[in-house]
């Protein structure tokens, strides 16, 4: 793993990718400082800038990670990692902790600032650096989601416009479902249409038609019968739901000076659920 951890980091760092993404974070982080602590109206509430900052991983972040497994399937290069006395799991995890170093590297530059800022004024400085830490951690969920969306085109361009409208998605979340209906049909249609999602993903995880469709199948199967026999129990459930996929909104607890374990399990979910996935795709692949 450590040998893939730093052929993945080196190669970040030899062409411009990495120098790319460093200096974006830093630009970003510059200007937002300069406008809260720096400007006309300078305020000591340095920690809001990690509340401004996610959007940028909408666009910065499939582009790091589209090349992570579909430019090894276009290269042909995969056949080496199938044939490598390492694990798959290894293998995965060596990229996947190579990018969130790179995405490490600007976020631990920018906290230094509020260590700079406290000789113009008071500053929070443990919800700063616990601000940053759940900025980090939102960070390296959204990249195990864009890896996995990685491993299952061979497309570079495909995964990075794929994993840029998964990472909408999710971003806006938190003010979709107040468009959702709250009535049982539209919660089984909701259900429905995630089920078959379900099932499409499946499908390119085992490479199996049969066994995305039955998947997808049974889920429907169970929202049906859940709209018939206990309707009550789908009120409000597809808000709810789509609340839970509001991965931007809760690094919030942390910005307001909330330390929230709850939010650092669910972020720790989000990479090893993901990086599962991707182990199974990559696996499923070898042996198609």
């Amino acid at each position: 793993m450590l040998a893939v951890y730093k052929k993945e980091l080196k190669g970040f760092f030899n062409g411009m990718m990495g120098y790319v993404f460093c200096a974006f974070l830093l630009v970003v982080a510059g200007v937002l400082t300069m406008d809260y602590c720096l400007g006309p109206e300078p305020t000591n509430t340095f920690e809001y800038i990690y509340g401004n900052m996610p959007i940028v991983y909408i666009i910065i972040i499939p582009i790091l990670a589209m090349n992570t497994i579909a430019g090894e399937m276009r290269n042909k290069t995969d056949q080496m990692l199938y044939t490598s006395p390492v694990s798959i799991t290894k293998i995965v995890m060596g990229k996947y902790l190579a990018m969130c170093t790179v995405l490490f590297i600007p976020l631990a530059i920018t906290a230094i600032y509020p260590f700079i800022l406290t000789t113009y004024g008071n500053i929070a400085i443990w919800t700063c650096l616990a601000s940053m830490f759940s900025f980090f951690l939102l960070g390296c969920s959204l990249i195990a989601v864009c890896m996995f969306v990685s491993s299952l085109t061979e497309s570079q361009i495909l995964s990075a416009v794929i994993s840029f409208g998964v990472l909408f998605l999710l971003y806006t979340a938190s003010s979709l479902q107040y468009y959702i209906g709250r009535t049982e049909l539209s919660s089984a249609a909701f259900f429905c249409a995630v089920a078959a999602i379900f099932g499409f993903v499946v499908r390119k995880v085992t490479r199996s038609i049969g066994t995305g469709i039955g998947f997808a199948a049974i889920l429907i199967a169970g929202v049906a019968f859940m709209y018939f026999k206990m309707p009550e129990t789908l009120c409000d459930a597809a808000t709810k739901l789509v609340g839970l996929f509001a991965a931007f909104t809760k690094i919030e607890n942390f910005i307001g000076g909330i330390f929230d374990l709850n939010i650092i399990v669910y972020y720790l979910s989000i990479i090893l659920f993901f990086n599962y996935l991707c182990v199974q795709s990559i696996d499923k692949r070898r042996w198609s």
